[in-house]
């Protein structure tokens, strides 16, 4: 059981690194206008819509209060894919019982 918590730790750590950050990297690049970071944007607004709120409101001045709202969002992903990445292994492993 214990291994299953650290395999699914690690996993959504991951998970929640690659897609909170690649979000927050395209909201960085926006002023760019590129089809890619358009994308990319709508692909992770889960995650970037309050970072995106506080560069429309304020402009890039503000980025390290956006950074700050990325890192409590990083959070709040990583815990909710632990939670569902750990009863999805719990499940498996109970079949596989």
């Amino acid at each position: 059981m214990n291994s299953i918590k650290n395999k699914s730790c690690i996993t959504s750590f991951w998970v929640s690194f690659l897609y909170v950050g690649i979000g927050t990297l395209c909201l960085f690049l926006m002023p760019l206008n590129s089809l890619f970071v358009t994308i990319v944007n709508i692909l992770t607004m889960p995650a970037i819509f309050i970072g995106f709120g506080i560069l429309y409101g304020g402009g890039i001045n503000n980025w390290p209060l956006v950074l700050l709202a990325q890192l409590i969002i990083f959070f709040c992903f990583w815990l909710l894919i632990y939670r569902v990445i750990l009863s999805r292994d719990i499940k498996k492993n109970k079949e596989n019982e």
